[in-house]
């Protein structure tokens, strides 16, 4: 057994040292922007708290930015081939940094939603070209690597941004005696790291995202005759979108609500519970090897189950964060294999168009679960909300099994 370990990981390792510079550096421009994002997702709702706004409030404006991020994926395939790479990206981080300043700065409700609304779309633009361009540019040997390092680079971003922006706030608040602001001022830092981005993105050799000309972006032709393909990446996309928008947006509240702690302890227990995710999605690529991408997919999401049931039912903070910790390494997998997933059923010059429909399905599902979650857990509470999610990773599973037996020899072979 242990040889067996040994030989998956150096050949894990080997793949990894053939890794571009390209990307590495995209990997790199998309961990800076993400940490910004983990940066508002651990404060935003705190901040918003502070000022008075309830869990469905909340729910909304977390809503707004997932929209945001799901209108604009099937646009921005679209784009991608039309536009420069540089300026598209470019211009996205810029615009991105903005508008996520102004939506901690202004004081309108409805100004906050519709600044949450931008910030996604322009996170979106960001977003949407890295599939295509890891699948370009790294061999089908690589890909799950590639994609599992960006996602784990992501990862380890969110780490450093829980760990850095809770303690962050409890030190300005001590300095400038207003939690209001020094939560403002801790998401303005995160902003500014998200611009660092540009260096990065400026040093590619890369014109493009995109390395043949059989990778063109989406197409209306293709949406028309490859619909069934579509749809059934849609449905896999809208299961787990929903089952993590569910109550993982929620989850600092929940922790804060159920056992009266405050930021800086919650971003400690955020942070390791974000390096366990980071550790989850290294670990990808060396159980896709042992059991096959679709097998994998279903494992884990058949694993997180019961470490979801003890977060609903358990009053013990010891146990919760424990339980918090093992799903969060199970489902750090999750996301770049789905990704990776879905672009290996489809022909190199459907990437695009394929990978613009998983970001969408996740994310617009992700959307409408967290408006109905925060609806949920004001009415019903947190514990019938977990068993919700529980369900939820019981369809995925099922869909997984049903809707893509059949390509399962593809995938995996």
């Amino acid at each position: 057994m242990c040889g067996f370990i040994k030989t998956q990981l150096r050949a894990y390792l080997a793949d990894a040292k053939l890794i571009s510079r390209d990307l590495w550096l995209y990997i790199l421009a998309l961990a800076l922007v993400w940490f910004n994002f983990e940066v508002f997702s651990l404060i935003l709702n705190l901040y918003l708290q502070s000022q008075g706004y309830g869990t469905s409030e909340i729910g909304w404006v977390n809503s707004l930015f997932a929209w945001g991020l799901s209108i604009m994926v099937l646009p921005s395939a679209f784009i991608m081939s039309r536009v420069r790479f540089g300026l598209l990206v470019q211009t996205s981080i810029v615009l991105f940094a903005l508008f996520s300043v102004a939506m901690c700065t202004v004081s309108p409700f409805w100004a906050i939603l519709g600044l949450a609304l931008l910030s996604g779309t322009m996170l979106a633009a960001i977003r949407v070209t890295a599939g295509p361009f890891f699948m370009c540019n790294a061999s089908s040997r690589e890909r799950a690597t590639v994609f599992s390092f960006s996602s784990a680079a992501d990862v380890f971003a969110g780490v450093v941004a829980f760990a850095a922006a809770g303690k962050l706030a409890m030190l300005i608040d001590k300095w400038v005696g207003d939690i209001v602001v020094s939560y403002r001022y801790t998401m303005y830092i995160g902003s500014i790291v998200s611009l660092l981005a540009l260096i990065p993105v400026v040093a590619l050799k890369q014109a493009r995202p995109l390395a043949d000309e059989h990778t063109r972006g989406a197409s209306w032709q293709q949406l028309r005759t490859r619909w069934r393909l579509y749809g059934r990446i849609l449905l896999l996309g809208s299961c787990v979108g929903l089952s993590a928008g569910i109550i993982i947006p929620f989850l600092n509240l929940f922790i804060s609500e159920r056992f009266g702690l405050h930021s800086d302890v919650i971003g400690w227990l955020f942070a390791v519970a974000t390096l366990a995710t980071f550790i989850g999605a290294m670990a990808g690529p060396i159980v896709v090897r042992s059991i096959g991408l679709t097998g994998t997919l279903i494992a884990i999401h058949i694993a997180a189950i019961p470490f979801i049931a003890i977060m609903a039912y358990s009053n013990n903070l010891g146990v919760v964060f424990t339980a918090v910790i093992i799903r969060c390494g199970i489902m750090g997998m999750s996301f770049p294999l789905i990704s990776n997933f879905c672009l290996e059923l489809c022909r190199p010059d459907e990437r695009g168009v394929v990978n613009a429909v998983t970001l969408f399905s996740i994310n617009f599902s992700w959307m409408i679960a967290m408006a109905i979650g925060g609806y949920l857990i004001e009415g019903f509470g947190y514990t019938f909300t977990f068993n919700v999610m529980i369900v939820l990773y019981i369809a995925t599973v099922l869909v997984l099994f049903t809707c893509f037996a059949k390509a399962e020899r593809k995938v995996d072979h």
